[in-house]
């Protein structure tokens, strides 16, 4: 395994070119904040816009409005592993030094990208990313260092702090990590398949095997606004879950969040594979097991629509354990089946 410091001869530059890439769908009334968050750095940027065919106008609006920006229109809905995918190989194809890639629900901050940048010279790392923040204040966004030993992330508190003004870091998300093209040129971007959930995490796996531990850095002063809040769930404890994860609860998605969920089960299977942690993956498979059984025991209760997650979930278990990465919960077509349960 590489140490990171010495993957490159040299330092990144420092008036390279960056290309934006936000993948959206339906998100027209978000969409303008985030453009004209990038819009407002303090660096250069190219922006490719990522519209995952969407059906509220969103075309019309970056036509009207945005003529400067570069638009790959997909003509199906490929998640957010694919438009990100998409997006990605634009960018490269038309020179960008690093890819700044961005979910359509988070605003940069006008001296992010400065900052995101001050931190890859600083600390001669490829992958440098942002914190995130919510109605102010600073939360966890994934971020965290692998224990091999463990087979556990451990993520980085919000109030982490360090001298340099970064912390090197192995497990990132895609709410805008700064990626340069020597990284991508030898790390595949996750499949299209996967569709959304653990897409970040699988291209931080393979960026961990691929160029050693710490190989990213968290830059402390560089910051994106989260617009909206994350969805309302019920967390229950768990003894079971606390023995086989070490963490003590586990979450109740509201009906309309359920295939979401599903494909964050399935796809976590990709990326303990992909690590080569056996251990914690047979671990996991129990645990996905005995999730869908809870899960469907309390949906009932609450009058959620359980058979359907309980299809929803054992079909994630099953093409999790047997690595099948193509998608296989269509979100328009469970939304339907979501309405015929409570009578909509």
């Amino acid at each position: 395994m590489t140490d990171p410091q010495d993957a490159w001869p040299t330092r990144p530059a420092t008036d390279p070119v960056v290309a934006a890439v936000v993948v959206t769908y339906n998100r027209s009334t978000l969409l303008p904040r985030v453009l004209e968050g990038v819009r407002q750095q303090s660096h250069p940027v190219q922006v490719v816009v990522v519209d995952n065919a969407s059906t509220d106008g969103t075309a019309s609006l970056l036509e009207a409005a945005y003529p400067d920006v570069r638009v790959v229109r997909l003509p199906t809905n490929t998640g957010c592993t694919g438009g990100v995918r998409a997006g990605v190989q634009t960018a490269q194809a038309h020179g960008a030094t690093w890819v700044w890639i961005m979910d359509d629900d988070v605003v940069p901050r006008p001296d992010c990208l400065a900052q995101l940048l001050a931190a890859a010279q600083a600390s001669g790392r490829r992958v440098v990313v942002p914190r995130r923040r919510m109605a102010g204040a600073v939360y966890p966004n994934g971020t965290g260092v692998f224990d091999e030993g463990q087979q556990r992330a451990w993520f980085v508190p919000p109030e982490a702090t360090a001298p340099d003004g970064w912390l090197p870091i192995d497990l990132f998300t895609f709410e805008g990590p700064l990626v340069h093209r020597s990284v991508l040129a030898q790390v595949e971007m996750p499949e299209a398949g996967l569709f959304i959930g653990a897409d970040d995490a699988l291209f931080s796996a393979r960026v961990y095997r691929t160029l050693g531990p710490g190989a990213a850095a968290l830059a402390l002063d560089a910051a994106v606004d989260r617009l909206l809040p994350l969805p309302e769930a019920e967390r229950h404890p768990s003894r079971v879950k606390r023995l086989l994860t070490g963490r003590p609860d586990w979450v109740l998605v509201p009906d309309t969040e359920a295939w979401k969920a599903a494909y964050r089960y399935r796809n976590r299977h990709f990326v303990l594979r992909e690590l080569g942690w056996t251990r914690q993956h047979l671990r996991y498979a129990l645990l996905h097991l005995g999730f869908a059984a809870v899960d469907a025991f309390y949906a009932a209760r609450r009058g959620g629509a359980w058979r359907l997650r309980l299809t929803a979930f054992l079909q994630a278990w099953l093409l999790g354990v047997l690595d099948v990465r193509t998608p296989f919960l269509d979100p328009a077509s469970f939304h339907r089946a979501l309405r015929r349960v409570h009578g909509g």
